[in-house]
């Protein structure tokens, strides 16, 4: 049972033993406390509403919605909550995108625990928390103005698209991209469409193998 002063948890994650891990890794910290563990999006919101959690881990690859879409969804519910971003996905691509969506954090997986115990307790405090080297060039971009900010390529793409070109940069073909995100291989067939368009590339071929040059050198 938690304690009163314990910061009360909500994992989001949609595999199974990548929560228990993590709760288990928690769970020894005396200020921590997973109060509940879940795999949905659906499942996220009921949990905010059941748990009134303080701080929501919540990875990006959901299979029914966008982490980024949960998010806005669970700081309209409940506007104090703190959300981390806990993902496998590129924090140069997805870090800034995160922040914008409201997480006060972004922290990848491959880094040590005593990083994400920090973040943690970082965000539940009121801070920011990115990776040191990568915080600057983020937080620069996101008090710039539209006329100050220079815009790349990829800022032309929604973060569904974004998502999409992480995978293909992965290795990924449309039907495992479909069936990774939960979604139709139609729908992946549009979005594939729709970022050749915005990043005028005749071809898939040419979108995969900007997907590689993009995003292919720092994913897992």
């Amino acid at each position: 049972m938690a304690e009163q002063n314990e910061t009360r948890i909500l994992l989001v994650d949609d595999h199974p033993v990548v929560r228990k891990g993590l709760a288990a890794v928690i769970d020894e910290q005396a200020d921590l406390h997973v109060c509940a563990q879940v795999g949905t999006y659906a499942e996220a919101l009921e949990a905010l509403r059941s748990h009134k959690p303080d701080v929501a881990l919540v990875d990006l690859r959901l299979g029914e919605g966008s982490g980024l879409n949960l998010i806005g969804e669970m700081l309209a519910v409940t506007p104090e909550l703190a959300a981390l971003v806990f993902s496998m996905h590129d924090d140069k691509q997805f870090a800034e995108r995160a922040i914008r969506a409201g997480a006060r954090g972004y922290v990848m997986k491959q880094e040590p625990t005593e990083t994400l115990l920090e973040a943690i307790r970082q965000v539940r405090d009121g801070e920011i928390y990115l990776r040191p080297d990568l915080a600057p060039q983020v937080m620069e971009r996101l008090i710039a103005d539209g006329s100050n900010m220079q815009l790349t390529e990829l800022d032309r793409l929604s973060d569904r698209e974004v998502e999409v070109l992480q995978l293909m940069a992965e290795g990924m073909n449309r039907r495992e991209i479909a069936e990774e995100m939960g979604l139709s291989v139609k729908t992946i067939e549009s979005y594939r469409e729709n970022m050749k368009k915005k990043l005028e590339l005749r071809d898939t071929v040419l979108l995969a193998q900007y997907a590689v040059r993009a995003l292919g050198n720092t994913s897992v």
